[in-house]
């Protein structure tokens, strides 16, 4: 392969030290012993506004037994499982008995669209006990079987080896960097009461956030501005591919314009990753019309964006451009030495495009092509497991692109064996959080060993 391509195959441990050739060798380590219980606190921020943690509790000791038979054991502290039951009170209550929902420090849900969702939140509220329950809708989701649809996949964390701390964010429109520190500093003291010790290689932050807010870019550079070492990532909620609502569930309500804030220490080896199979071409474009805010280009090179883009293809005109052709031929932005993926949406009523990430006026952006999809995604999280031990979960944010592709490739059972084989459990996204920046047809990920 030429040494100019840019796989971002990226491990990135406490300090986001990361090469677009190579991975880093500096993994993360085993922390501090924590508390023998959990405590949490479900910190509300309507609008940015603080309110006091609603309560503060130990673990209870009582068990579940098992019934999904491709779980791991029910006495594990890292617990996953899914359902395909249509029901949603049936489906929490499999996935209940499963993860340990009442017993459980956490646990984080996603769920197709298609679910009643007044009665999730109720069967969800009902088994909030010894920790949060929080959850999100998807454009499908990954579970027992890889890429799934029509189900609630899920994960718990239990045991004395994870200490957690939820913020809750509504109105992201609204969100600013002050009420961001505010968050950081509640969940860091709130950690700090339960845990001897929080640093980058004992501490990450799991961000699950409304898909269609168009709030992601500030609200994700913001996050992490303010928690400094600590890494975040996450993804943005779908609903399948209507793009009408997406819902996140926390603190028993669902609502969109949402976004919840999960920070996690632990005492286990875990790995953040960012991957992406995305190599920039030598066809360039400059962006001559943009509205970032609305995330639409309305002029590639001086024409309008769909023109340009039906140009920059050698396509015949505009009504070739699919969202199939968007997930083959995405644009690609280079950000501090790193190329990020900047995937089309749709064309607009007019000639102006739609986008999953905001594009500025002036940017220079390639053309990506799409390299060797499950070798590239084989390859990084192999690299994971040599560095902290084989993988017991792997927290998968998986863009809606990425699957759209490999289906029309015929690569689902292949890319499904792969999820399969490293014990992921997430969704398919409308974009994808890593450290400062909102992404598309990425996978972002935290391996838990």
């Amino acid at each position: 392969m030429s040494g100019d391509r840019a796989r971002e195959t990226h491990l990135l441990p406490c300090g986001f030290k990361r090469s677009a050739h190579s991975h880093p060798r500096r993994g993360c380590g085993l922390a501090t012993q924590g508390a023998p219980y959990f405590n949490w606190a479900f910190l509300q921020f309507p609008r940015g506004r603080l309110e006091e943690p609603i309560r503060t509790l130990p673990l209870p000791s009582r068990r579940f037994p098992q019934v999904m038979t491709h779980s791991p054991p029910n006495d594990s502290p890292v617990r996953r499982g899914d359902s395909k039951r249509t029901d949603a009170r049936e489906a929490v209550a499999e996935l209940d008995a499963t993860l340990g929902l009442q017993t459980a420090a956490l646990g984080v849900l996603f769920y197709s669209p298609s679910y009643d969702e007044e009665a999730l939140v109720e069967e969800l509220t009902k088994r909030q006990a010894a920790g949060p329950i929080v959850a999100c809708t998807t454009a499908g989701e990954i579970g027992m079987d890889g890429y799934q649809d029509d189900s609630i996949s899920g994960f718990s964390l239990t045991g004395d080896e994870f200490q957690v701390a939820i913020g809750v964010v509504d109105g992201l429109s609204d969100f600013s960097i002050e009420q961001a520190g505010e968050i950081a500093t509640t969940l860091r003291a709130d950690l700090g009461a339960q845990v001897e010790s929080m640093k980058s290689s004992n501490c990450f932050v799991l961000l699950l956030v409304d898909g269609l807010s168009g709030a992601e870019e500030p609200l994700t550079f913001k996050l992490q501005q303010a928690l400094g070492d600590i890494p975040l990532v996450g993804g943005s909620a779908g609903d399948r591919y209507d793009f009408k609502s997406t819902r996140i569930i926390a603190n028993g309500k669902a609502a969109s314009d949402r976004a919840v804030i999960v920070m996690v220490h632990t005492t286990r080896p875990f790995q953040i990753i960012s991957e992406q199979a995305f190599h920039p071409t030598d066809r360039k474009v400059v962006i001559t019309g943009a509205d970032p805010g609305s995330r639409k280009i309305s002029e590639i090179n001086g024409i309008t964006a769909a023109e340009g883009y039906a140009e920059l293809l050698n396509l015949e005109g505009p009504d070739q451009l699919t969202a199939e052709l968007f997930a083959e031929r995405p644009l690609m932005l280079q950000l501090g030495g790193q190329w990020h993926v900047r995937s089309p949406q749709t064309v607009l009523e007019g000639g102006a495009i739609q986008t999953y990430c905001a594009v500025e006026e002036g940017n220079v952006l390639s053309v990506g092509e799409c390299i060797d999809f499950a070798g590239s995604l084989r390859e990084t999280l192999e690299a994971a497991r040599s560095k902290i031990g084989e993988i017991q979960l792997l927290i998968a944010c998986d863009c809606i692109q990425r699957r759209m592709r490999i289906e029309s490739h015929d690569e689902l059972e292949l890319a499904s064996e792969i999820m399969r084989e490293f014990n992921a459990i997430g969704f398919s996204t409308y974009g994808e959080q890593c450290g400062t920046v909102h992404m598309n047809q990425t996978l972002t990920a935290i391996a838990i060993a």
